[in-house]
């Protein structure tokens, strides 16, 4: 057990803010397991380091809410930082410039490889504990993209190989991305757990409602990774409409290749994280064919709500769906391979395995992962 006056520090991702968060509907979802934390008295006070100069001013709004306990404190951004070079500075003075936190807490936390040299210095400087939790790996996905990059690449594995070197216990949220770092780094597998992305089952759950059953739902960024163009082709001449919640780059190139192919998409914007439960609820079919994924937080969310969920066979989306079972894995990413798979579960009797289902969302509720973060802080003291 720790002593109940413990203080825990979480690093931002690098220009990451509060705001962002907010704007993202990704505040609801994020905020939860350190809320947790303190309400079971497991640590006293929190700090969040973020990269937003005004998230001050929007962390007092959210209190006055009560949308955030105020045991979580925000350190912002000084103004004169401002931009991407802005952010960069600052990410390597931000221990000094707030040494009075760091000095107050007894644990340092990342909340990805971007930025984690904010950490390490501060837990040098100050002699704390650090971990170093990572729900993507950089390199991972620089080396799947399309336009691979040799240069980030070579950047990347400098910044995760000194992550790797100096935190006492190592997160990741899925068991491809520990593979990956402990034969990339040559980690020992003692120092390194995964712990998996934590829904709110209270929140996410079925409601058995009706649902739409000529359409499929997409949740998620509208970048290449995501493999939506792809998706688009299958759908052609399919009696079926492709609902998107999501923004991104590929949003343009999406609606063009739609008319083209006179494939009926409707794009729903962004909506806060509290409110998908009912756009879930909604949907009989969800869908996930990304080239790669780490461990899809929309994936699990859509499960819990009770979609049938179709997902490309990679990384992170075949740890959560075994074929048949808990959902339909498509064996490959093309638009032939994405059309094959959504024809056989259009003319098939669908039925899953219930049991096998609620199995997956208890490893990850969020009183599940508290407990094993619990004990890996308890065991780097």
């Amino acid at each position: 057990m720790l002593r109940n006056d413990m203080t825990l520090s979480l690093f931002f991702t690098r220009n990451i803010s509060l705001e962002i968060w907010l704007k993202a509907g990704l505040f609801d979802r994020e905020k939860t397991i350190y809320e947790q934390y303190l309400k079971r008295d497991y640590i006293k006070e929190i700090y969040w380091f973020t990269y937003g100069s005004h998230d001050l001013e929007i962390a007092q709004g959210l209190y006055q809410l009560n949308r955030l306990n105020k045991k979580i404190i925000i350190v912002s951004k000084p103004k004169i930082f401002f931009g991407k070079i802005g952010n960069l500075i600052y990410s390597f003075l931000m221990p000094v410039l707030h040494a009075k936190f760091i000095k107050r807490t007894s644990f340092i936390k990342t909340n990805q490889f971007d930025g984690s040299w904010s950490a390490i210095i501060a837990a040098k400087l100050f002699k704390k504990r650090l971990i170093m939790r990572a729900g993507y790996i950089l390199s991972q996905l620089n080396d799947k993209a399309i336009n691979h990059n040799k240069i980030k690449s070579i950047i990347y594995k400098i910044i995760e190989r000194s992550a790797c070197k100096n935190a006492d216990h190592i997160i990741v949220s899925s068991e491809h991305n520990k593979k990956y770092l402990i034969d990339l780094y040559h980690i020992q597998p003692n120092r390194i757990t995964t712990v998996y992305n934590y829904i709110d089952i209270s929140l996410f759950n079925s409601k058995n409602s009706d649902r739409y059953k000529d359409r499929l739902l997409f949740v998620g960024r509208l970048s290449p990774e995501k493999n939506l163009l792809n998706l688009v082709k299958a759908l052609e001449g399919m009696t079926l409409t492709l609902d998107i919640y999501g923004e991104g780059s590929l949003k343009d190139s999406l609606y063009q290749l739609g008319s083209q192919l006179h494939v009926d998409i409707n794009f729903m914007g962004s909506i806060p994280n509290a409110k998908m439960p009912d756009v879930y609820n909604k949907y009989k079919f969800f869908i996930l064919p990304s080239i790669h994924e780490g461990m899809p937080k929309v994936l699990l969310e859509s499960m819990a709500c009770g979609c049938i969920c179709i997902g490309t066979n990679v990384g992170g989306i075949s740890e959560l769906i075994q074929n048949e079972k808990t959902g339909y894995l498509i064996q490959g990413t093309s638009e032939t391979d994405i059309r094959k798979t959504l024809e056989k579960i259009m003319k098939s009797d669908i039925k899953l395995d219930e049991m096998a289902i609620l199995s997956t969302m208890k490893n990850h509720s969020v009183e599940t992962i508290i407990e094993k973060e619990y004990k890996i802080l308890k065991s780097i003291v």
